[in-house]
């Protein structure tokens, strides 16, 4: 394996399943909404990248980051 092979493979397909749940309340001139996103809900390692380790000499393979939670809230006037 050499540097110039990094460039040359490609990554298996990536897989990732989201969802959203949230709440929403309406008034005459005001809309607030709560919700929580929840990306990589199967909490999935797929391949982010791949890179050629100079100390290991090897193609290394860096993984995404897995189940990340956000919550927010938001008012829309």
């Amino acid at each position: 394996t050499g540097f110039d092979e990094v460039f040359s493979r490609q990554l298996d397909d990536y897989i990732r399943l989201d969802a959203r749940l949230y709440w929403k309340r309406s008034k005459p001139g005001r809309h607030q909404t709560i919700s929580i996103d929840i990306q990589n809900l199967l909490n999935r390692e797929n391949d982010a990248y791949l890179y050629y380790d100079l100390f290991t000499q090897q193609i290394e393979t860096r993984q995404q980051l897995g189940l990340i939670p956000n919550i927010s809230y938001r008012i829309s006037i």
